[in-house]
């Protein structure tokens, strides 16, 4: 039996390439890993994609066509993702499908260092005072917003791979702080035992404390791996300890083992 796909869900401004080293973790694992491109990622001109398009278009794009070719499927959200992500598998789980007399579906959900936003709520409610965090600058004419100074950004990475991935940022709608998070499948009880976050114990951008708030302000159980000296990009300082506790979960939630 084959591994399940693994769905990656990438942060705000980010795109695939700075998933690399994650994605050839799990590639040595035996596990094949989409990560799409999101339409509110440096949109085209004119256009203000909400998140809810970003669900929509993650879940006609990559979450849906592997469940038609009977696969099982991880998505994982990672910053923003976790709005995304968790949302594209709403009543995709393996046992709601089954149900259906239906092969394949999600068979489980992992967060890294992201955002866990109540449905029909917005990602600014998580924020002090319902406003934009600093360190990020906003375009108004185009309606989107960058890091203000990438100096720092990349807690742990190398000058050299902190500079690459920086050169790779792009502009991220605006759209996604105000408009509302559709609900994700995390709520629910068909994940009982199969969500799972991973805590960045040193991440200045979504610190600790926050991410503790919101894992208990959700009301749900979440089997939760806290790494000590990560920054907000455990996908770029810790690929190798993520895959690996992703595994792990695998193993737990489909039987596949090796």
């Amino acid at each position: 039996m084959a591994k399940p796909t693994n769905i990656i869900v990438p942060a705000a401004m980010h795109s695939s390439a700075h998933y690399d080293a994650l994605t050839q973790a799990f590639n040595s694992m035996g596990y094949s890993v989409l990560c799409d491109r999101l339409p509110s990622l440096d949109p085209e001109e004119g256009t203000s994609p909400t998140v809810a398009e970003d669900v929509e278009h993650l879940r006609r794009t990559s979450v849906l066509p592997e469940l038609e070719r009977r696969r099982k499927v991880i998505v994982m959200g990672h910053s923003y993702g976790g709005c995304v992500g968790p949302a594209a598998a709403k009543g995709l789980s393996s046992s709601e499908r089954l149900a259906d007399g239906k092969k394949g579906g999600v068979v489980g959900i992992v967060n890294l260092s992201a955002a866990i936003v109540a449905g029909g709520t917005s990602l600014l409610s998580i924020f002090p005072g319902g406003k934009i965090p600093a360190g990020l600058v906003t375009n108004k004419a185009s309606g989107t917003f960058m890091v203000e100074n990438t100096k720092g950004y990349y807690k742990g990475v190398s000058p050299a791979a902190s500079d690459e991935a920086a050169s790779r940022l792009r502009p991220h709608a605006l759209s996604i702080f105000k408009t509302p998070v559709p609900a994700g499948a995390w709520a629910d009880a068909a994940f009982d035992g199969r969500r799972a976050y991973i805590k960045t114990m040193a991440d200045e951008a979504v610190g600790p404390e926050a991410q503790q708030a919101m894992l208990a302000a959700s009301g749900v159980a979440w089997r939760v791996l806290e790494l000590a000296d990560a920054g907000h990009f455990p996908n770029m300082t810790h690929a190798d300890q993520v895959a690996r506790f992703v595994d792990e979960l695998a193993m737990e939630w489909t039987g596949v083992k090796g």
